[in-house]
């Protein structure tokens, strides 16, 4: 959700840009993975577990 925030913000950003003539391209909605796609999952490093030689990931 963090990355899709930030990318949200970035594109506002951009509009504003935009409108005031600051840049000539007009912005395009962000882009996400096409169905049946593979997604990008990100944890903060105090919510993985080392055990042994393998990484224990919290479930969803």
């Amino acid at each position: 959700m963090r990355t899709v925030a930030e990318s949200f913000r970035s594109y506002y950003g951009l509009i504003i840009a935009y409108s005031s003539g600051k840049i000539s391209d007009r912005p395009r909605i962000p882009n996400y993975r096409k169905k049946g796609g593979m997604a990008t999952v990100s944890y903060p490093a105090q919510a993985l577990k080392l055990k042994g030689n393998q990484i224990r990931v919290p479930r969803l």
